[in-house]
């Protein structure tokens, strides 16, 4: 897998990622290992002390919202 190096690598996995899912699609070419890369380079400098807590937070709120 490689690496992601900058936030504007980390940003157009995420950016492929939301277009293909305006139409409740996965892009072929991304991987949830990538998206998670992505995520960590872009929060790597969070205020938060665990930014992945406060990501999976997140996840869990939009989750319970949407009455998952």
């Amino acid at each position: 897998m490689p690496v992601i190096s900058s936030r504007h690598e980390a940003a157009d996995v995420l950016q492929r990622v939301a277009e293909k899912g305006q139409w409740g699609c996965w892009p072929d070419d991304v991987t949830c290992e990538q998206v998670g890369r992505a995520l960590f380079r872009i929060a790597m400098n969070a205020h938060e002390e665990n930014a992945l807590a406060g990501i999976l937070r997140g996840w869990v709120a939009a989750k319970r919202e949407r009455g998952l």
